[in-house]
């Protein structure tokens, strides 16, 4: 079994580099929280909710870099809305992909009463402060086994995440269900909906499962989700019934904690972000244990950039 990533190690024919050292990233005078990652034309785009020392969360952010280790500040390029809109009160967890020459980023809208819905903003350029079109609201809970009473009460429902299985769009989030805090999907034949709530597909033992992503790897879907540190689960379906695995590992620090994971795959290779403390983004490869069944995924420490091939265990 090879778990080794020293200095020019040869492995299995997986040849690792040095790595470079590669600071996390946050934007100046400010943190990030909930973030996005995406690949296109040689660039890396990351979209976050800014968060300074007033706790406001009605920005996002974003950043551009070709490395993933040296980026650049491109400004803000969405805000709350208007008194009295569902976005009013703040704007969370942001999810961005392409599609067709389309840029499409699906998001939290909260109240003042911390009422959430799920929106929808589109654009052709990630990076330009004035180019995203807000959509409006695409998607509130209507499944009878969530609870979702809209309107001046607490209302989960936040941290979108859209996986396309053959003509189908998924849209995983973050729910409250009679049977505890979950993680539900919604359906559809197009991004812009509409969308069908087909209900919980995960529900927490304890917790609150936050920011699910799912992808899939070899006929295996792994659904991520943060409570109390990063988890996953595993299914041969994008709907689940779903095995539960644990804690996310990280390979070469015992005992770091990350959460809040993006997944973002690159010439057939997976990456991820995530934060950790001090409300920075860092990037590493995603290793896969091949010796278990199906393959464990791992966090590879430290960070190794786009140029370098993940470790991959056989």
């Amino acid at each position: 079994m090879v778990l080794s990533a020293a200095s020019g190690a040869q492995s299995s024919g997986v040849f690792l580099p040095p790595p470079p050292t590669c600071p996390p990233w946050w934007p100046p005078g400010a943190t990030v929280k909930d973030h996005t990652i995406a690949h296109d034309n040689g660039y890396y785009w990351l979209i976050a909710m800014k968060s300074d020392l007033e706790e406001s969360q009605d920005t996002f952010i974003c950043a551009q870099s070709e490395d993933l280790c040296h980026w650049e500040y491109r400004g803000e390029v969405l805000h709350t809305g208007g008194p009295g809109t569902w976005n009013e009160e703040a704007i969370w967890a942001p999810y961005l992909l392409k599609e067709q020459e389309q840029w499409y980023m699906f998001y939290t809208g909260v109240t003042p009463a911390i009422c959430q819905s799920i929106f929808l903003a589109t654009s052709d350029d990630p990076g330009g402060a004035s180019s995203w079109m807000d959509q409006g609201v695409v998607f509130q809970p209507s499944h009878p086994d969530i609870i979702w009473s809209g309107g001046d009460h607490w209302s989960d429902c936040r941290d979108p995440m859209v996986l396309k299985v053959d003509d189908t769009y998924y849209m995983y989030y973050t729910a409250s269900c009679l049977e505890g805090g979950c993680i539900a999907v919604a359906t559809s034949s197009t991004l812009m909906g509409p969308w069908e709530d087909e209900g919980p597909i995960y529900v927490a033992a304890t917790g609150m499962p936050e920011s699910p992503f799912v992808l899939e790897r070899e006929g295996v879907y792994y659904l991520f989700f943060n409570n109390i540190g990063e988890q996953y689960a595993t299914a041969t379906d994008p709907r689940g019934p779903w095995q539960d695995r644990g804690i996310l590992r990280v390979e070469g620090a015992k005992g770091l904690v990350v959460w809040a994971n993006e997944f973002l795959q690159v010439e057939g290779e997976w990456i991820t972000s995530f934060l950790i403390s001090g409300y920075s983004v860092f990037v590493r490869w995603l290793g896969w244990n091949e010796n278990d069944s199906p393959p464990e995924p791992f966090v590879i420490w430290p960070l190794v950039s786009n140029v370098y091939l993940p470790l991959v265990v056989k």
